[in-house]
């Protein structure tokens, strides 16, 4: 049930060989009859913290879950119920908590320049992993981005790690996708190894966040224009 105790609705689709679960942005519109300000910092922060912990993705006010098989079922969907009752518990936040990270502040900056994008986005890959992206956009090119930020040279290095095995895995099965990173460079933690390790597995040139209006018009012209891959 939702705080005011009116049931949680959940609507199934088929889509080929997997089924999405979602609330259908029934959850995103009972908190915009409450005026609750989802264009603020904390806002957006708080949200996608609750899709990260949850496993869970959103696109357009919708939260769901992909499931891949029926095994998946059970877990998938409480995780979701949990999203949804989380962020319907936005509208009691308290105003004084505010978490940061880096990808709160890339998913900003992204609104901000005029992007929409779905955020904790879920794709398989050849392994039968079913991976999630910070960032996905469903344009004229279909681009994943990763922002990836650390305190330390051994957590960037798993973070490379992470990626190249992520990305090696999804383009195995979805050779059109475009995989892009962006980088928090306000520390130097980014090896040249690490570089050329991530280079082997995006289609772009490595973004950086001190250098993220390069990057933002790298997006809009795959967005506008297409991928030449």
């Amino acid at each position: 049930m939702y705080s005011d105790g009116d049931n949680i609705d959940l609507y199934v689709e088929q889509y080929g060989d997997y089924v999405v679960v979602s609330d259908m942005g029934e959850t995103a519109r009972r908190l915009a009859v409450l005026k609750y300000n989802w264009k603020s910092k904390l806002a957006r922060s708080l949200f996608a913290h609750i899709l990260s912990s949850t496993g869970t993705s959103s696109v357009e006010g919708k939260i769901y879950t992909k499931l891949m098989s029926i095994d998946e079922a059970g877990e998938n969907v409480n995780d979701l119920i949990h999203a949804i009752q989380q962020t319907d518990n936005l509208a009691f936040t308290i105003h004084d908590y505010s978490p940061q990270d880096f990808r709160d502040d890339v998913e900003i900056y992204l609104r901000k320049s005029g992007f929409e994008p779905e955020l904790n986005y879920q794709i398989d890959g050849v392994s039968g992993n079913l991976w999630r992206v910070h960032f996905f956009f469903n344009h004229n090119s279909n681009v994943l981005t990763k922002a990836l930020s650390s305190n330390s040279k051994g957590g960037a290095k798993n973070l490379i790690l992470a990626t190249y095995a992520a990305y090696d895995d999804i383009k195995k099965l979805h050779p059109a996708v475009v995989r892009s990173v962006i980088l928090d460079d306000s520390k130097e933690i980014w090896e040249p190894e690490f570089i050329s390790l991530v280079n082997q597995v995006i289609d772009t040139e490595v973004g950086y966040w001190t250098k993220r209006d390069d990057f933002s018009s790298l997006l809009r012209k795959l967005t506008t224009q297409g991928s030449k891959d």
